[in-house]
C-alpha cells in the first residue's frame, strides 16, 4: 500500500496529531505538509461553501486562504482532538465577525 493510500485511510484525529509533531524533525514537517493536504482535500469545499454565503464574493478566496493560514498555526496548540469540522467552522465564524 502507497503512503498515499494510507494517508486516505487516516481520520482527521490522525492526521492532526501528526501536524501537531512538525517541529521535531524534517521528517515530521514534511509528514505534517501532507497530512494538512490531506485536511485541505477533505474539507475545502465545504468551507468555501459556508463562506460564501457570508462573505462577499471578491473576499472569498482571500479570507478561505486566511482561514487555513489559522488553521495550520493553530492546530499544534489549539485543537482538542474532537471534530475537526466543527473546529474550523468556529475559526471560521470568529473570523467573520472580527472582520465585520
Amino acid at each position: 500500500m502507497t503512503k498515499t493510500t494510507q494517508n486516505r485511510q487516516q481520520t482527521d484525529r490522525q492526521l492532526v496529531a501528526l501536524i501537531a509533531v512538525r517541529e521535531e524533525s524534517p521528517q515530521h514537517w514534511t509528514e505534517a505538509e501532507n497530512a494538512y493536504a490531506q485536511l485541505y482535500s477533505e474539507h475545502a469545499r465545504m468551507l468555501l461553501a459556508f463562506l460564501s454565503s457570508r462573505v462577499k464574493r471578491s473576499e472569498l478566496d482571500d479570507i478561505h486562504q486566511e482561514i487555513w493560514s489559522r488553521i495550520w498555526q493553530h492546530l499544534p496548540t489549539h485543537f482538542d482532538g474532537n471534530n475537526f469540522r466543527a473546529w474550523m467552522f468556529r475559526i471560521a465564524r470568529n473570523y467573520i465577525i472580527q472582520e465585520s
